[in-house]
């Protein structure tokens, strides 16, 4: 049986909303961002009216959540909700409410939410200059007290929804060269995230600067695995009272060090956040 037959790619309310067009608050004067090899991936924008909410609002996929999640779909992702070490759930980002407040369909970007030991979570400290502050924080990028981070949920290869411990990885798809080993496994015994579709693994807990092929330089969930040749995209998050929340979606974001863009061959600065999200698969 191929692999796409024994792990059919799951499919939750942020799936088929997504998946259905591209349209709502973090789509509007988008057309021609969200790119595969240089071709626009949406519509022309469609301007939908209601509140964005910049919240994570739990969604449901075809299988089923095993650290409990599943209990809160539709709901605003909580920290108190986050009760197990190793936790994670797919969620929506930025989905736009109605009057009635009601989601309005085809509105939010698909997160995936994890739980993860902060001892061992690494991220770039380096600024670009001395006088910028440094590009990951503790408190306004992660939530360091709790241990909980945000990572986009499209995989850089084909754009398909990578999950978090939603099946067992195989011990046959986990060889890796030895400078990819993902340190969830070499150093908590917990699995990277894993796209089911063709076997790509992100290392959550090892956030890298890569380069998208437009340029684009960003920090992501270092690369494990296969056939996706970069890094998966991190999104900032904060606690707001309890409540989970991304607000830095427009936000100018952190400028690579120069060093880092040579290396790289990506081009310099001047992105906000969003362009991290919209240059992600080919």
């Amino acid at each position: 049986m191929a692999r796409d037959e024994a792990f059919e790619d799951e499919r939750g309310m942020d799936r088929r909303t997504f998946m259905k067009a591209a349209v709502g608050i973090g789509a509007l004067g988008l057309t021609g961002s969200l790119v595969a090899s240089g071709k626009s991936l949406i519509p022309n924008a469609v301007v939908q009216a209601g509140t964005v909410n910049e919240g994570f609002v739990y969604a449901k996929g075809d299988t089923p959540n095993p650290f409990g999640f599943d209990q809160y779909v539709g709901q605003n992702a909580q920290v108190s909700h986050f009760t197990q070490d190793w936790a994670g759930v797919a969620a929506v980002w930025r989905a736009v409410f109605d009057a009635d407040n009601k989601q309005i369909p085809g509105t939010g970007f698909p997160v995936l939410l994890l739980k993860v030991d902060t001892d061992l979570y690494r991220y770039p400290t380096q600024p670009a200059t001395p006088s910028d502050p440094a590009p990951w924080i503790p408190g306004e990028d992660f939530i360091d007290d709790s241990g909980i981070i945000a990572i986009w949920d499209r995989c850089v290869h084909l754009c398909c929804f990578p999950g978090w411990h939603l099946t067992k990885l195989p011990p046959s798809y986990q060889q890796y060269d030895a400078s990819r080993v993902p340190r969830t496994l070499s150093a908590a015994g917990e699995d990277p995230i894993w796209c089911r579709c063709h076997n790509s693994q992100y290392d959550p807990i090892t956030v890298v600067w890569d380069v998208h092929p437009n340029g684009t330089v960003y920090m992501g969930a270092n690369m494990a695995h296969g056939p996706a040749k970069r890094a998966l995209a991190v999104v900032s998050v904060t606690n707001e009272g309890g409540k989970i929340t991304g607000k830095k979606f427009l936000e100018k974001a952190p400028d690579p060090p120069a060093s880092v863009v040579a290396a790289l061959g990506g081009k310099p600065g001047g992105r906000i956040y969003r362009d991290w999200y919209f240059a992600y698969c080919r």
